[in-house]
């Protein structure tokens, strides 16, 4: 099993600058989720910066988030769900709707740090 620590490490530049994100845990990941990983990752942040994530404001864990076209998705963070092809295919992962709700929430509570 591979190990990748994201503490400290820039995973995204954005179309302007470069942005760095800090993630303040540790990550054990193995080596082909990871790789499976990075591209809706990178998917993720672009909705975060575009912010096509609606947030529910009455539960943090819920969102609305805006998909390709016109689609949108309800997602469940707390239960790892989303109504988008990607999720429903491939379970074990999540999607990039999942990870820019995700994004979200740790921005909101302070995991994650994001600096221009």
């Amino acid at each position: 099993m591979g190990v990748i620590d994201l503490q400290n490490y820039s995973i995204i530049k954005s179309k302007n600058q470069d942005t760095n994100v800090y993630i303040m845990h540790k990550l054990l990941l193995p080596m082909s989720q990871i790789n499976e990983s990075f591209p809706r990752l990178e998917k993720a942040w672009n909705l975060v910066q575009e912010r096509g994530v609606f947030v529910d404001p009455t539960n943090t864990f819920k969102a609305t988030v805006r998909g390709s076209g016109s689609m949108s998705y309800q997602v469940n963070l707390a239960l790892g769900t989303c109504q988008c092809r990607d999720h429903q295919i491939h379970p074990e992962f999540f999607c990039k709707h999942l990870h820019a709700l995700d994004i979200m929430e740790k921005m909101r509570i302070g995991e994650i740090e994001v600096e221009n």
